[in-house]
């Protein structure tokens, strides 16, 4: 994907030495070192760390797939959106901007989303405090974008991995002034295979979220 060749692009390039090989090693061990000194010999000056995060990994395609659904939905695709600070004098450790992951919009509706490479979805029924307090700061967070927002159309997406494909709407409301605040969960799997079949499921409730938005029908 061109957005990770552009992430690591910027990663100083770190020299990886040959793998010994010993008289004593079992045969099976001895073809995987000969096979991976064959990988490290090709083109070593270029060759990255075998390590990376795999939040970001997640991420970027998160962001790939919507970016592809965008364009069929007429929606412009901002990625990573910078909200800035602009007062002065602040505290050494205030953030200088907030980075939603992406976000999209058109006309009267806005839509703030943020990926999150953790295990809720794969705990769905459980009540763990750890999952209920990451929960929540989650929840702050694309609640806090969504405040950037001025118009009453506004959308939260909230995406985690999962084993199959996921859509869940949750609504908060203020009491006192009957405020709403409407965040879906996602959960999207990471595959190859199925990925239209993901990205067109991924479409049509999108499509039925904007449409339901913009028509205050839930």
């Amino acid at each position: 994907m061109p957005a990770i060749e552009r992430y690591f692009a910027s990663i100083p390039p770190k020299t990886t030495k040959l793998l010994l090989i010993r008289n004593a090693d079992p045969v099976p061990i001895r073809q995987l070192k000969e096979q991976a000194n064959k990988i490290i010999n090709y083109e070593i000056s270029a060759n990255k760390a075998w390590r990376i995060d795999f939040a970001t990994v997640y991420e970027r395609y998160i962001q790939f797939l919507f970016s592809n659904i965008s364009k069929s939905l007429g929606l412009i695709f901002r990625e990573n959106p910078r909200l800035g600070r602009i007062s002065s004098h602040n505290p050494k450790w205030s953030l200088r901007y907030l980075e939603p992951d992406f976000d999209l919009y058109k006309n009267h509706i806005s839509i703030f989303a943020d990926t999150k490479y953790k295990s809720h979805l794969f705990n769905f029924n459980s009540q763990s405090e750890v999952l209920i307090n990451e929960h929540r700061h989650d929840l702050h967070q694309i609640a806090a974008y969504c405040s950037f927002e001025k118009s009453t159309h506004k959308l939260g997406l909230l995406i985690y991995p999962a084993n199959i494909y996921f859509k869940n709407t949750i609504r908060y409301m203020n009491p006192y002034n009957s405020t709403t605040l409407n965040i879906s969960l996602f959960g999207i799997p990471i595959t190859y295979a199925n990925i239209s079949s993901i990205q067109e499921k991924i479409r049509k409730d999108l499509s039925t979220l904007i449409k339901q938005q913009l028509s205050a029908v839930y």
